[in-house]
């Protein structure tokens, strides 16, 4: 099927999800390259899509930032609905931990400084953005990192697409209050980048299970042992701080990013890395992947959880529910009814629930498919659980 896009040209489909599909395109005005998020036809009429569109537009159009990926356009008409964000020639950070891991402290640090300027100017400007994680964090060629994917971003002054009673975001990174369905600030945003640098630094990732719901459970109760106890490279000072982002509770975490990034260890920071360039000169074009272009699957919606630590049984049962119901869309998105595109509600409450039973895993931290060439429709992340 042929894509018209007015201003730009599509050169090709770079990955296909459930939801989306992302093109490199050229921008015909500035002879550029782009990268072209267009709805799947089959959900051209979804007016919470639409309005996520329209949301993910309006907040990254006030953040221009280095460490920001910039929105370009963005056109929710019934029939064509896309967004065009600036091209990255690179690849995101999970595709790099996998290929580079482990690396040189100096560079962990250096992507560290880069990604806390990035969020610290986003909170600056009201944004929370509520799905940091590594695949949503992208490095240039140019050694420049950059915080992608603001489509489950909040602010004060726009109205919010879930209602009381939503989780949002996705399990593996997301915060205990984020799993509790409590008010979140931008502490629950450092929280998921103490998970994202847990990473960076070697370690897999410390709440993961063999479930979503196994995984949420750790989450609430597990500590994950410091840093430098499993790895003596890593410094105690930033082990120390990994700690304290991945605090259970908020007021005991860091206030903010920009309160991190006064760490005399972050100030002294170069603001480049002749190391990370090393390894960028290691990439060859048939390595630069596109992971970071699949929309957000629609609202799982849960009930309150009680706040008292005494209940927290009841939290994951509530986990569950949202999990049930995140099979429901995973299901419903991948095995479509010929007639109308959806599963009458009970073959999706049965199918649901056996994929409850049998193990989410590959819901719960976006399955990972074994990279390819971008000529060879390269590896598409899905979000796992998400508004």
């Amino acid at each position: 099927m042929k894509i018209d896009i007015k201003g730009y040209d599509i050169i090709r489909e770079i990955s296909r999800g459930p939801i989306s599909t992302a093109y490199l395109g050229k921008q015909l005005s500035l002879n550029r390259p782009v990268l072209i998020k267009r709805l799947n036809n089959q959900w051209m009429n979804e007016t919470d899509l639409m309005e996520r569109f329209r949301r993910e537009a309006l907040i990254c159009a006030r953040l221009k930032h280095r460490n920001v990926v910039d929105i370009i356009d963005v056109e929710t008409h019934p029939d064509n609905l896309y967004l065009v964000i600036e091209f990255i020639d690179g690849m995101d950070l999970a595709r790099f931990i996998k290929e580079f891991s482990p690396m040189p402290f100096s560079v962990i640090l250096y992507i560290s400084r880069e990604v806390l300027n990035g969020l610290a100017y986003a909170h600056r400007q009201g944004v929370i953005h509520r799905d940091i994680k590594p695949s949503n964090i992208m490095i240039g060629r140019d050694g420049i990192v950059k915080i992608a994917d603001f489509g489950l971003a909040r602010t004060a002054d726009l109205p919010t697409i879930s209602a009381h009673g939503e989780v949002v975001g996705t399990p593996a990174y997301m915060s205990p209050e984020q799993a509790r369905i409590s008010n979140l600030d931008e502490r629950t945003d450092i929280f998921s980048l103490g998970i994202t640098f847990y990473e960076l630094a070697g370690q897999p990732s410390p709440f993961k299970g063999q479930s979503i719901v196994e995984s949420i459970q750790k989450l609430l109760k597990d500590v994950p042992p410091p840093l430098h106890e499993l790895n003596p490279e890593i410094p105690e000072w930033y082990s120390l701080l990994i700690s304290k982002m991945l605090a259970k509770k908020t007021d005991d975490r860091p206030a903010s990013a920009e309160a991190i990034l006064e760490n005399e260890h972050f100030l002294k920071t170069p603001s480049r890395s002749p190391e990370l360039a090393q390894m960028i000169g290691q990439m060859n074009k048939e390595s630069i992947t596109f992971e970071n272009t699949e929309i957000s699957p629609p609202v799982i919606q849960s009930i309150d959880l009680p706040k008292s630590p005494g209940k927290r049984w009841l939290g994951i049962a509530t986990t569950a529910v949202a999990v049930l119901l995140l099979g429901v869309w995973w299901i419903n998105a991948n095995q479509p009814d010929q007639k109308n595109g959806v599963l009458p509600i009970q073959d999706k409450m049965t199918a649901a629930a056996e994929t409850l039973n049998t193990g989410a895993d590959s819901l719960m931290n976006e399955p990972e498919i074994q990279s390819q060439p971008v000529e060879q429709n390269p590896e598409q992340p899905t979000s796992a659980l998400a508004e």
